[in-house]
């Protein structure tokens, strides 16, 4: 079986990019990039992409909790894009039942008491998503 138009084989599976949720991206656009997407039943698909000749696209997938480091990697540059990208995640995870509250609220607190900034205002954002 053959990909269609806009479609991606990754790990077996055809995957359009087009209908999946971007969550987070970076990358200097002339050069080297990535674009995390999420994808149905809570999973994740990270798009390592190439402007140099010879050089293609690399995809892999992710669980949560990858997708999740990824986005604290980059909000060690770009603290903005990260929080709406950590935003982006946990709106992704609720909605892909993909979240065990009573376990995001003890991680929380714990974070907190770890002085774990990044996890903490990931979990956090999926707390006010959860509206708890």
């Amino acid at each position: 079986m053959r990909p269609e138009e806009n479609e991606i084989l990754v790990d077996g599976i055809f995957i359009d990019l087009r209908r999946q949720t971007e969550i987070a991206a970076d990358g200097d656009y002339a050069d080297r990039g990535w674009t995390l997407y999420g994808l149905s039943g809570g999973e994740y698909l990270l798009r390592k992409w190439s402007n140099w000749q010879g050089e293609g696209d690399s995809y892999s997938t992710l669980t949560y909790e990858g997708a999740r480091d990824i986005i604290l990697e980059l909000s060690e540059r770009h603290a903005d894009r990260a929080a709406e990208s950590l935003r982006k995640l946990a709106a992704h995870a609720v909605s892909s039942q993909n979240v065990d509250i009573e376990g995001l609220r003890r991680r929380c607190r714990d974070s907190l008491n770890k002085t774990d900034s990044g996890e903490a205002i990931l979990l956090v954002a999926g707390l006010l998503h959860c509206k708890i």
